[in-house]
């Protein structure tokens, strides 16, 4: 029962990705699940409900992607390159109507969920760099705290077109191109290797450019 409810959960978030929150019915949901409007309404109280469910277990689904990374990597280097092909993932089914939606009709829900994505992306980060100096791939001298509040907060600015600095200099076109980020990217992490884990990371990036 659980992994049906989380197979829905999925199902209906790539509707609200695809269209955005406010455009999607109750109506269109039920379609798209081939279940009754009825029988919806015994999964979900209303719509405030379904779509607190829906964001709740977005996050679990990528908690259990970034955890997987983190087991399987080789490396802090790999680590990030797994991470920067997330976010192409999302990108690519990513309509910018959802995040507006969510701020503008779930301002709560909204406020919860960034402060519980920026704890988790500064967790992130901030263990990946450790993570990166104990196999000696990354510079030992970094000032890690620094250069992480400097890494969250530039990828929150990229992150959201609703970020209205971030719109003064970069196009709509640009906030939601996988490239801009790409190229964030790589010029972060060659900021922070030192000479072996330079050679490294420029394999990993030949990999990259050929997908």
């Amino acid at each position: 029962m659980e992994n049906e409810k989380n197979q829905i959960l999925l199902t209906i978030s790539s509707l609200f990705f695809r269209y955005g929150i406010k455009s999607v019915s109750m109506d269109d949901i039920s379609r798209e699940l081939g279940i009754s409007k009825k029988t919806l309404y015994t999964i979900f109280k209303d719509k405030n409900e379904l779509v607190d469910q829906v964001v709740a277990n977005e996050r679990t689904f990528r908690k259990r992607e970034i955890d997987s990374i983190r087991e399987t990597s080789e490396n802090a280097i790999e680590a990030y390159v797994h991470l920067l092909k997330i976010v192409r993932q999302i990108i690519e089914s990513y309509n910018s109507s959802y995040a507006f939606d969510l701020k503008k009709y779930y301002p709560n829900l909204y406020a919860r969920e960034e402060k519980i994505r920026i704890s988790n992306m500064f967790q992130l980060f901030q263990e990946n760099i450790h993570r990166g100096i104990s196999e000696g791939i990354f510079r030992d001298d970094i000032k890690v705290d620094i250069i992480v509040k400097f890494h969250v907060t530039t990828m929150l600015s990229l992150d959201s077109n609703l970020n209205l600095e971030a719109k003064k200099l970069f196009t709509d076109q640009e906030l939601l191109d996988y490239k801009t980020y790409y190229e964030y990217y790589v010029f972060f992490m060659r900021g922070i290797v030192n000479k072996k884990g330079y050679e490294f990371l420029e394999k990993k990036i030949k990999t990259l450019e050929s997908n």
